[in-house]
Formats: structure tokens, sequence, C-alpha cells
């Protein structure tokens, strides 16, 4: 049988699925992040919370809030043996998640420290993250779950444009908009650039032998359109934003 080939930035990324004791509130999407031998989930603010991050209104019609969520592993790093890994989200009644010590929930990404045990998962900053630059009108791609869909419980890339100059902050905060036409489900994913040539955040032009990536930012839902002719800006968190959360080590909040 001829071996399959899989993206690692494919495998870096999994399914999440948020619940208030056995009840499944919702869906999203997560990737992993590697600090100091620390392994941290990272996705949006929104999913464990249960709550717009701009309005703090509820996002289901009965104001549930989750209280677990789940993940996938893997035993033993073997792609073929893929579990499903559970945390609490909250420990004597107090978040257990990670947020940014400046903006708090207002960047809508959360960190949450994981315990592997004898699973282990790919963190996708151990990956080959090249120094390409980020400019408005190229393209990226959405690393998620679009109304769940999955091939083999893996992402599906979803490709989009940098609508917005990536270095100045919309509503002064470290964000950009893309244009795309996502779903719900992505929420929380893994935005990635990718070239084989081009120019370089140092100025510099590279044409290289093979395929360059670089994680731009984290995804977190679309302005909604409120008809048919208007654009698709989906809201992207710079990357940047996931170290400040791990070193500011502020405890998250539900508002």
């Amino acid at each position: 049988m001829k071996p399959i080939k899989i993206d690692p930035y494919t495998s870096a990324v999994s399914p999440i699925e948020m619940y208030l004791d056995d009840k499944l509130l919702s869906r999203g999407t997560a990737f992993f992040w590697e600090e100091k031998g620390q392994t941290f989930l990272v996705t949006n603010w929104h999913n464990i919370s249960g709550k717009n991050p701009f309005t703090g209104k509820h996002l289901s019609e009965n104001a549930a809030e989750p209280n677990r969520i789940t993940f996938d592993v893997f035993q033993g790093g073997d792609l073929n043996k893929r579990r499903t890994g559970s945390i609490d989200l909250f420990e004597n009644d107090i978040p257990t998640w990670l947020e940014h010590p400046t903006h708090k929930s207002r960047v809508d990404v959360v960190c949450k420290k994981i315990d592997l045990s004898d699973h282990s998962v790919y963190p996708i900053n151990t990956l080959a993250n090249n120094p390409i630059a980020t400019m408005i009108g190229q393209d990226v791609f959405i690393l998620g779950y679009p109304m769940g869909i999955d091939i083999h419980r893996l992402p599906i890339w979803k490709r989009g444009s940098v609508a917005s100059e990536p270095d100045i902050d919309v509503d002064d905060l470290p964000k950009f908009y893309v244009d795309t036409a996502t779903a719900s489900g992505m929420s929380g994913s893994p935005v990635i650039r990718r070239e084989t040539s081009g120019k370089m955040e140092d100025g510099g032009f590279v044409i290289s032998a093979g395929i360059m990536s670089r994680l731009v930012g984290v995804y977190s839902g679309r302005i909604a359109p409120k008809d048919k002719h208007e654009a698709h800006l989906g809201i992207v968190w710079k990357s940047s934003v996931i170290p400040e959360i791990i070193s500011g080590q502020c405890i998250g909040s539900v508002r």
C-alpha cells in the first residue's frame, strides 16, 4: 500500500467539542503550542466561554456555558492511533485557561495548558516557520472544520486573502481582516501563509527549493454580512498574541 502523506500543519490541528457536563453545546477548532516544555491548546475565548467577546452575551439561546472541552491526541505520536482527550475548564469555579494580559477577553484567543500523559500532539510552533512577509492581497489558508466537515478527523484548508494592512491593528487590537467565506466550526483555526518564493520580513527576496510556511494568526469568525452583496470579512488575531498570553499568565474570565 502506498504510504499516505499528510502536511505537518494538518497534524497540528484538532476538532474540539464544548460540553456542559455531558451535553454537547458547540464545535470548533484548536491547535497546539509548546512553550518551555509545556503544551497548550490554543483556540478562541468565545469557544470556551460560550459568550460573544465584544458584547459578553451568550452565544446559545439557553445561555449555557461549557465546563469541559474535548480534543484529539495521538497514542505514541502515531497518526493512526487517534484518541479523544478531555479537560475541565474550571477548577473550584475558577477558569483554567489563560487570556491576554493587556486586552483580556477582547483578544478572542486563549491558551489552555494540557497534560498529555502517555499521548502526544504536534505543536504548531515546532514546525518549520519561515519569516516570509505577510502583505495585503496575499493568500492565506484557514485550517479548520467548516460545519463540522472533516476527512478522517483532519482539517479542511480554506483559502482566503489578506484584506487589511496586517501591520495596522484593527480597532487598536492585534488583529487584521481576511476576505473569505467561512462557516461555523472554524473558530480557533490557525491561519497559514504558504509560498515557494517571495519577500521576507527583513526585506530580502528568496526563491525556495521547497514550500515555505508561516503561522500568521488565529481565526475567530466572520463579520456577518447583512445581505449577500456585502463583503465576507473574517477576523484574524496575530500570532504574536499566543506567546504574550502564555508569558502573561493572566487567568481567564467569563465576565
